[in-house]
């Protein structure tokens, strides 16, 4: 599934709840049996290693976070968040850049599914696109979630076709 600008109401918060969710299972499985130093490989063909594309996944739960942290506190701006704890612009350890984005995620999914229909259609400035609903973030999010889930996936399948699972570990 390609990312797009266009909103498809077929894929509304409700889906993007779902596929975010299960993202978490799927990053898991990506990495599943990778010691961190085969987590950073990239094969040919390849751009990203599998801990660049953890990275950019925890960045962009963090922007994803603040940017309904902003929303929310628009509206309410006694509203207290937990979302502070995770303003790390970057991690060295691909082991602790996993644990904070699943950290991240499942805090942010928490706040996610508790907002009323009413706040999903809340509306963002975004420099980019203009207003756009909390509803919309979420889906694109969702799309990136599925993007980078196929190139994990196929990134995967490299690695293990150059370096078979030994046991339980590759390496």
């Amino acid at each position: 599934m390609a990312h797009s600008d266009v909103y498809d109401p077929i894929h509304n918060e409700l889906w993007a709840l779902s596929v975010m969710a299960s993202t978490l299972d799927n990053v898991r499985v990506r990495v599943s049996g990778l010691q961190p130093d085969v987590q950073q490989e990239r094969p040919q063909g390849f751009e990203r290693s599998l801990a660049h594309v953890i990275a950019s996944l925890r960045r962009g739960e963090a922007e994803l976070i603040e940017v309904f942290e902003k929303a929310l506190k628009a509206e309410n701006p006694s509203l207290n968040t937990i979302f502070n704890r995770y303003p790390k612009a970057f991690v060295l350890n691909p082991a602790e850049e996993l644990g904070s984005f699943m950290d991240s995620r499942e805090t942010s999914l928490g706040l996610l599914r508790s907002l009323t229909s009413e706040q999903w259609e809340r509306k963002v400035n975004d420099p980019e696109r203009g207003l756009v609903s909390l509803s919309q973030l979420a889906v694109e999010r969702a799309n990136l979630d599925l993007e980078e889930m196929d190139y994990m996936a196929q990134l995967r399948q490299a690695i293990l076709r150059l370096e078979p699972i030994q046991g339980n570990d590759a390496r």
